[in-house]
């Protein structure tokens, strides 16, 4: 059973990557892969097994960049082996960690999900380690084409580049009661627009609240985020209370409802630290045209413009509003780019194509680090070819 680590900065905070290293780990595991996770958290450290995965988890009260320092992932690095190591970047301390801990004899792959993006001093220092550490991997993972040119350090490495887009586990997409989504649709008498994420400064949620002002629809928000407050003021300011509803943190099953409640979704975000946007993928698979904006990373190239919905310009209000009215009064249009929709989001971007695409590089690269086989030909003695003499006695 071949031996791999996914190294990954966090792995109990359930954001994209996260997700996506979890579902990428267990179903790993059920391929019969020994899947240990090595990743930081703050403050103590844990260990513990989650549905055959092994979890090791450094802590440390001291972060850089918003991220933990904790050297006990290099002790980890130094003190075990496996036949693969996995580094989900950004992780500056692990690229680190792995050149000091100068293991040679495990194969290495890299998932480029995004770069460090809102400390720029701090990326331009890191940057020449990294490329050292580049250097050293075998193939590098990225989840969209156009993340190669945007990164500004994987050129030089496009060589070892393999577009693998990140997949969703769609089980849960597809066990909604309808009742349940009846019961949503009942409650919003408007049309219902969507947006799934945290509440961060990137996400563009106020753009949204703004171009809602003269759409006569219902606007839910779901997720939660440091700029709850802030958000919730915009809306009491702009007299949107009547239209935009701020749904908090919800299930896995309440979520799925809203995606098959909802009549579009949209992702407005404004910077490129939105590189994929697993989200709008999920909202595709339940059949829904999307709205996002036109970034210079993975987030249009997964929803693409004309074909699964449409495409604006970030941070334009004025682009957006009317982007919204128009799939609202063309229903045709909706249906067209939503059946598009559900048919990329399971021909491209299910979990289950992530792994098997991700199994396939792994395979390539373990049969390339294995011992050379002789053949049992090979192995046999050598004819003679000498002409043996008579005995003298």
């Amino acid at each position: 059973m071949p031996s791999v680590a996914q190294i990954t900065t966090f792995y109990e905070n359930l954001g994209g990557v996260e997700r996506s290293v979890r579902d990428l780990s267990l179903g790993l595991c059920r391929a019969d892969y020994d899947v240990t996770v090595l990743c930081t958290k703050t403050k103590v450290s844990r260990q513990y097994d989650e549905e055959g995965v092994s979890v090791v988890a450094s802590g440390s009260s001291v972060t850089v960049a918003g991220r933990p320092v904790a050297l006990g992932l290099l002790r980890q690095l130094k003190r075990r082996r496996f036949d693969l190591k996995h580094f989900h970047l950004p992780f500056p301390l692990g690229t680190v960690a792995e050149q000091l801990a100068g293991d040679r004899s495990s194969a290495k792959v890299v998932s480029w999900h995004h770069g460090i993006g809102k400390y720029p001093l701090f990326e331009t220092m890191y940057r020449p380690a990294l490329r050292r550490f580049l250097k050293t991997v075998d193939k590098i993972l990225v989840t969209a084409p156009p993340m190669i040119k945007f990164s500004g350090v994987l050129d030089e490495f496009a060589d070892k580049c393999v577009t693998v887009p990140l997949g969703i586990d769609t089980t849960h997409l597809e066990r909604v009661a309808p009742e349940q989504v009846a019961l949503i649709k009942h409650h919003y008498s408007r049309p219902v627009v969507l947006f799934v994420g945290r509440l961060v400064y990137y996400k563009g949620c106020d753009v949204l609240i703004r171009a809602m002002k003269n759409i006569d629809a219902d606007l839910v928000i779901a997720g939660d985020g440091p700029l709850r407050m802030q958000l919730a003021r915009l809306v009491a300011e702009s007299g949107l209370g009547d239209k935009v509803h701020f749904a908090g943190r919800v299930s896995d099953e309440e979520l799925a409802a809203l995606y098959h409640a909802c009549d579009l979704f949209v992702l407005p975000s404004v910077l490129p630290t939105e590189c994929f946007g697993l989200v709008q993928v999920e909202a595709m698979a339940c059949g829904k045209p999307v709205i996002n904006t036109n970034l210079p990373t993975g987030v249009p190239w997964v929803s693409r413009h004309g074909e699964t919905g449409l495409t604006v310009k970030p941070d334009d209000v004025a682009a957006l509003e009317q982007a919204i009215h128009y799939l609202l009064e063309d229903s045709s249009l909706r249906a067209k780019f939503a059946a598009a929709a559900r048919e990329r989001a399971y021909s491209q971007f299910t979990i289950k194509h992530q792994i098997e695409r991700t199994l396939q590089i792994y395979d390539e690269l373990l049969a390339a680090r294995q011992p050379r086989r002789i053949s049992t030909e090979q192995c046999a003695p050598a004819k003679e070819s000498f002409v043996r003499l008579p005995s003298t006695h």
